[in-house]
């Protein structure tokens, strides 16, 4: 069994506490008794954040122990076992907004028992209210009180067996009150919506690029160590940073920690003689891989905020690939030539549908309303040349410019609408439905459409628990003290090691300027021509058109993955990452480096 040295679970000794208590009497939180409707007494530990816990249905206001809270059940990731609650305020005025209450049983390095209790100490009430059903007692030694340091906690049965009794009769009281004075108290309370809450975003801090915190300073003062850094050994990296006593390394770590939750797996398999020599040959005839397959590991990368999480197995990624039948681009060839005669993008002027407003047209680019529309404002932005791989950087600058001028016109026609995205799929492979490279353009009037607003309402959720931070800031310093991420003037492009698909790489800017287009560029040819990744899928994301509308304000992003063979049959998504979990097994070091050198050769 692990040992297990600050608040775990008892019976897994999974690591579940994170941050201080929420009530500051002591580092693991104030022993209290909390004293539900019914006269139960809990005895729980309070903390603000955790990790590895899973909740169970939605919160709920029904019989909280808090006016203006919700409950929710918590429980072990790992082993299911019951950890307490989470609650929840309903309200915005309420401090703090969120915490965990662990009960005494379900954790380790245990709590004082209850017996323990002794002479003269005392219980002090420290939550109640005027109009408050519930109340939170803890158990405050005399010590405390007269030096202002809590250095044990104890606690006794009967004086817990007193309070429920008096709290009880109390509430009995406060019952009958409450039905013979016409409502003066009420039980009732707002009861916040997802959906409410989701439309009250908070005022971020500013996106800035941290390039202080990188690879090197991470080996030289948190890690203390020069071996090479992988995916493969991401938990070992984590366990180290974990023991660095140095005030940034821990202020890093707890980004890293907060943000993802990193777990792996055994997977045991028995191949019988009959079955190796096909595995043997799966793996090109090399024996450390089919000794590899027997016992292997599976990582699980886990977002806290966005809710993603991308399955990893190393394994995966070392497998041989087999060579295409032809080159790839021989085949890219072939269908620049079938297509182009009949492609109605080449004959825009004639066979392709306007704007209320008109087309947005330039050297290089032009604007069709789609036909058949997925939102009040969605348009293609086209580039003029039908060949899906060879175009230059001017061209592609060219066609940002179109779209950022088309977003401009849609705007000014109608300002409710203010949430701009873009999606460009290229080959038929990643999901085209033409040749000619073309990127789909929306304008939203409510929020960002699907994927982007899970982002922002994670980034929402983090600036919540971390009110001075931003969240896209800090996923960049975790990628950059992880040697993920390169910046490129006021842009950075990382590595995610919780890729949605293969390969993903990030681009963020606080704005859409140059820098940020270059870098779109710079890791686009990687693909093409570096990595030879043919077929790739990316979506934009772009700030709010509304200046003053400055909650909730994402920065300008690119996601952009690669999507497998241009002639491959089998598709590269299927139903593990369309109702499951993401799958992808390159490792982002191999990624991050293709990008480097494409800055370098290109810039």
């Amino acid at each position: 069994m692990e040992k297990c040295s600050v608040i775990c679970c008892r019976e897994c000794k999974t690591h579940v506490a994170l941050t201080n208590d929420v009530f500051s009497l002591s580092l693991e939180g104030p022993l209290g008794a909390y004293v539900n409707p019914h006269g139960h007494v809990h005895e729980t530990l309070t903390v603000y954040k955790s990790q590895n816990i899973n909740l169970m249905g939605r919160p709920t206001k029904e019989h909280s122990w808090f006016p203006g809270y919700a409950w929710t059940i918590a429980y072990c990731r790992r082993c299911t076992n019951h950890m307490g609650w989470k609650f929840t305020a309903t309200t915005k005025n309420l401090t703090p907004q969120k915490f965990f209450g662990l009960t005494r049983g379900s954790v380790t390095p245990g709590m004082q028992q209850a017996d323990e209790l002794m002479d003269g100490d005392t219980w002090m009430p420290i939550i109640s209210s005027a109009d408050c059903f519930y109340y939170l007692y803890a158990f405050i030694p005399l010590d405390f009180m007269k030096t202002d340091t809590m250095s044990t906690m104890q606690w006794k049965k009967q004086w817990i067996v007193a309070i429920g009794i008096v709290v009880t009769v109390f509430l009995i009281y406060l019952f009958v009150s409450v039905g013979s004075s016409n409502n003066k108290f009420t039980t009732e309370w707002p009861q916040e919506t997802e959906k409410e809450h989701n439309q009250q975003y908070r005022f971020w801090p500013s996106f800035k690029v941290d390039t202080q915190h990188n690879e090197k300073w991470l080996k030289s003062t948190c890690l203390k160590s020069e071996d090479d850094l992988s995916l493969d050994g991401i938990m070992e990296i984590q366990k180290k940073w974990s023991k660095s006593q140095d005030s940034e390394c821990r202020r890093v770590y707890t980004m890293f920690t907060s943000i993802f939750t990193i777990t792996s797996h055994p997977a045991r398999v028995v191949i019988p003689d009959s079955f190796a020599v096909k595995v043997r040959k799966w793996l090109g005839n090399k024996e450390e891989l089919f000794q590899s397959v027997k016992k292997q590991t599976v990582m699980f990368i886990y977002n806290e905020y966005t809710r993603e999480q991308n399955v990893y197995n190393p394994l995966r990624e070392k497998r041989p690939m087999g060579v295409p039948p032809r080159p790839e681009t021989e085949y890219v060839e072939e269908l620049v030539q079938k297509t182009q005669p009949s492609c109605d993008f080449c004959k825009y002027k004639l066979n392709t549908a306007e704007d209320t407003f008109g087309r947005v047209e330039s050297e290089h680019s032009f604007t069709a309303a789609n036909t058949f529309k997925l939102d009040s404002w969605h348009t293609l932005i086209l580039l003029k040349k039908h060949h899906p791989l060879n175009w230059t950087y001017v061209e592609y600058r060219d066609l940002m410019s179109t779209a950022q001028k088309w977003l401009d016109k849609a705007y000014q026609q109608n300002s409710r609408y203010k949430y701009p995205m873009f999606v460009w799929d290229l080959l038929p492979h990643a999901g085209a439905s033409q040749v000619h490279p073309h990127v789909h353009g929306f304008l939203d009037a409510d929020r960002y459409q699907g994927a982007v607003e899970n982002w922002r309402v994670g980034a929402d959720e983090y600036n919540e628990d971390f009110s001075t931070q931003n969240y896209f800031s800090d996923f960049v310093s975790v990628h950059m003290s992880l040697g993920l991420a390169v910046q490129y003037g006021d842009a950075v492009a990382i590595a995610s090691i919780l890729p949605k698909k293969d390969n993903e790489v990030i681009v963020l800017g606080q704005r859409p300027s140059e820098d940020f287009f270059k870098l779109q560029y710079f890791v686009y040819r990687a693909f093409i021509e570096d990595m030879k990744k043919l077929c790739f899928s990316s979506g934009f994301a772009l700030p709010s058109l509304d200046e003053a509308a400055g909650k909730g304000k994402i920065p300008a992003y690119v996601r952009a993955i690669t999507r497998g063979a241009v002639e491959e049959i089998r598709s590269d998504i299927s139903s593990l990452e369309l109702f499951t979990s993401q799958n992808a097994n390159t490792d982002p070091y191999k990624v991050i480096k293709f990008i480097k050198e494409s800055i370098k050769k290109r810039s």
